[in-house]
């Protein structure tokens, strides 16, 4: 049951992806392209090698590899500072010592 849960909610984020990408105007996609910016521009942000391959599921050899200075402290807070438009649920911020508890 837990799996079948999994895929669908897979399932619809990836829906909803292509809908925010078709409304964008935007053909083609890189695959994890969300997740490859957020890595990049985090450890661009913090500069925190451990904390950046924690956070993101690789080891710190990785994350030099494939991630190591893509991107500078400055243009990484003007990526985090993007957001929705008025009238579009604004995100949540994420605290990190909530998910440590």
């Amino acid at each position: 049951m837990a799996r079948h849960a999994e895929e669908t909610a897979d399932l619809i984020e990836r829906d909803l992806a292509v809908e925010a990408r078709e409304a964008a105007g935007i053909k083609k996609w890189p695959a994890d392209g969300l997740r490859h910016s957020w890595v990049t521009y985090r450890f661009a942000l913090r500069g925190d090698a451990a904390r950046t391959a924690a956070e993101a599921g690789h080891d710190q050899a990785v994350l030099h590899r494939h991630y190591r200075a893509l991107a500078t402290k400055a243009v990484a807070e003007r990526w985090f500072a993007i957001l929705p438009g008025d009238g579009v649920a604004q995100p949540v911020p994420f605290d990190s010592k909530a998910v440590r508890a």
